[in-house]
């Protein structure tokens, strides 16, 4: 679970039969249950490890975007021309008492 306005590192595991490209052409896309996008990540924002694990960090403003419940989250990729896709995940989000970006 995410409490919104926090800063949390997720680790996406894709199958280990996925042979992920460089990051600069995989997108990791948040949206609502509407799916509607709130939040994408690419390139420099992600880790990709061993070819199919990413990990991303996620600031308190992104955070304070998501909707309370859930959000939805995938992965996309291209390569050799060729665009994939995860499947869409569920990430159970909360409400946080101090919902503004603190210094």
């Amino acid at each position: 679970m995410t409490s919104r306005g926090t800063t949390p590192t997720y680790t996406l595991i894709l199958p280990d039969t996925v042979e992920l490209p460089d990051s600069s052409k995989v997108f990791v896309t948040f949206s609502n249950k509407d799916y509607r996008k709130i939040l994408e990540k690419t390139g420099s924002d992600l880790t990709i490890t061993d070819g199919y694990k990413i990990e991303l960090f996620l600031s308190q403003d992104d955070t304070l975007k998501f909707p309370l419940e859930h959000v939805l989250v995938q992965v996309n990729w291209i390569k050799q021309g060729v665009r994939m896709a995860s499947k869409v995940k569920k990430i159970a989000t909360c409400r946080n008492l101090k919902e503004v970006v603190v210094q």
